[in-house]
């Protein structure tokens, strides 16, 4: 398995301000019953300008390649002031702690992990953004949907198995299957797929990947983690990815009319 994304070396790609040989059966069948939650129907929408400054920076971040450059630095200082200046009341303490750890580089502390969780949770309810909810497990997805329509989507993923698992979002730019597309050298699998976004989750464990679809077309949940892995501070094992268990499964986006 050669192809790899940035989630694969364990990001925490859902930390909102701090904002990872195959020829098998992609497992996973699509879930044509899967409908998204839009969040808590019967709650009080917050401001559209906070919605917007969270995904903003949470999208940003999670496909970021490497260390942000002196332009891209300055623009998640933008981002961050935007967290800040759109706020709701009752999310102060959260984001005021998640923005100050971020800033002084320690977004993995306990606190700022434990403030993301609510941010992410208030997002996920009262942002009205469509929420899909996944399961991962050895080796394969369930709950990814057949379809979804473009624009911002949230999948909420819970890892039910004992190994550390991620749900990367990928877009798949050509006509490739994904069989064909984990056996090309990663140079060349790359020009032929982007990657949108993700989230890890380790045994128990419950995150949430924010992606922006705008375009209509293929697209795939996958797992890269390598087979064996339980400890995403550790050194990961040799194991093959788990896609090349069969954790990788694809779906549609279609034009939103509405």
């Amino acid at each position: 398995m050669r192809i790899r994304t940035h989630l694969s070396c364990f990001v925490a790609a859902a930390t909102v301000v701090a904002t990872a040989a195959i020829g098998v059966p992609v497992a996973g069948a699509q879930e044509e019953g899967n409908q998204a939650d839009s969040g808590t129907q019967d709650a009080v929408r917050t401001d559209p300008a906070f919605c917007k400054a969270i995904t903003d920076i949470t999208i940003f971040f999670t496909t970021l390649d490497g260390q942000p450059t002196k332009k891209q630095q300055r623009r998640i200082n933008r981002l961050l002031d935007g967290v800040e200046q759109t706020a709701p009341a009752e999310l102060t303490e959260p984001v005021t702690t998640a923005v100050e750890g971020t800033r002084a580089g320690d977004d993995d502390s306990p606190e700022v992990q434990e403030a993301l969780n609510a941010i992410n949770q208030f997002v996920a309810d009262r942002c009205g953004y469509p929420v899909y909810d996944v399961t991962g497990r050895e080796y394969e997805f369930t709950g990814v949907p057949a379809s979804v329509d473009t624009g911002v989507n949230l999948f909420r993923f819970t890892n039910e198995g004992a190994e550390l698992h991620e749900i990367a979002i990928l877009r798949i730019k050509g006509d490739e299957s994904i069989e064909e597309l984990l056996e090309l050298p990663e140079r060349e699998a790359n020009k032929k797929i982007q990657f949108m976004g993700g989230t890890f989750a380790e045994q128990n464990g419950t995150g949430i990947a924010y992606v922006d679809l705008k375009k209509p077309g293929r697209y795939a949940a996958i797992c890269f983690i390598p087979v064996g892995t339980i400890d995403p501070e550790a050194e990961p094992p040799e194991g093959p990815p788990h896609a090349a268990e069969g954790m990788v499964t694809e779906f549609e986006v279609v034009a939103d009319n509405s």
